[in-house]
């Protein structure tokens, strides 16, 4: 059941209809927005408009909070979803503070085909800076989910450089007339895996500024998953090819798959990995 939410200082309920409202998370931004387009989703499902994501007034006064709050707002204007997305909480005592369960027990289903096509509305598309206006090569953004992920304490989410290596090597050899691939992995500089392997074949890019990352992820002609809501995000926005390992989170319906062997091959490839991690440590 959808809760009442308090009166709070924001926008009014729209024409009349009461408004619905959802919770900022507090871990990371990526995951936040992912919710902010769960909660946007299910209140579109539900023909109710959207209020925004309400901040709660602790919340504000934590100074690690403030900046995860800053990062939110500048990558939701960066995709152009700012009027949208606004950050606001319930005014009017018919709004509708929701549940995170309300939207969140349906996973990625939530976003379903009339909502994609609603909000990839307001996303600015741009091939500029891209491969495109000099050659017919092939766009492939990569996010590999580094940082504090690794396969010492994260085995079940940890993806091995060999596993992005395969399946980039797949998708070339899917096309081998192709002239061209462009290459990029996006990722953070810490790694447990030295980065050489993949050095040797891609452009990596440890770009901090994370709108200029998410602009070519969702831009790609083709992009590459890894297991995190900064990779779900703008693959729900992405019009290319989206290459997905599975995950807690399920697939959107036209994306791809990758390969069930390259699937079944990530487990023993950490597991050997993870005997390293005492020397690690």
């Amino acid at each position: 059941t959808l809760g009442r939410g308090p009166v709070e200082v924001s926008t009014s309920t729209l024409d009349g209809v009461p408004a619905v409202y959802s919770r900022m998370r507090k871990d990371r931004a990526g995951a936040a927005i992912q919710d902010i387009f769960m909660a946007h989703a299910f209140a579109f499902s539900e023909d109710s408009p959207y209020g925004g994501v309400c901040i709660e007034p602790s919340s504000e006064e934590d100074s690690s909070h403030q900046f995860l709050i800053q990062q939110t707002k500048s990558l939701i204007e960066s995709l152009g979803l700012g009027d949208i997305l606004p950050f606001a909480c319930p005014r009017d005592r018919l709004d509708i503070l929701l549940r995170s369960e309300n939207y969140r027990s349906q996973d990625t289903a939530v976003f379903t085909e009339s909502w994609l096509q609603n909000i990839q509305k307001y996303i600015k598309y741009n091939k500029t800076g891209q491969h495109h206006e000099v050659s017919n090569a092939i766009d492939v953004v990569v996010h590999i989910r580094r940082g504090d992920v690794d396969p010492c304490q994260h085995p079940n989410r940890y993806l091995p450089n060999s596993h992005y290596i395969k399946v980039i090597d797949g998708l070339v050899n899917e096309d081998p007339k192709h002239k061209e691939f462009n290459v990029t992995v996006f990722s953070e500089d810490e790694s447990f895996e030295p980065w050489g392997s993949l050095q040797e074949k891609f452009r990596l890019n440890f770009e901090r500024n994370l709108s200029l990352v998410w602009t070519a992820m969702i831009n790609a002609d083709v992009l590459v998953m890894s297991r995190s809501s900064f990779s779900l995000v703008p693959a729900v926005l992405s019009r290319g090819t989206v290459l997905y390992t599975p995950f807690w989170h399920k697939p959107l319906p036209h994306w791809r798959v990758v390969d069930e062997d390259i699937v079944k091959s990530i487990a023993p490839e950490v597991n050997q990995l993870n005997r390293h991690c005492k020397k690690k440590t």
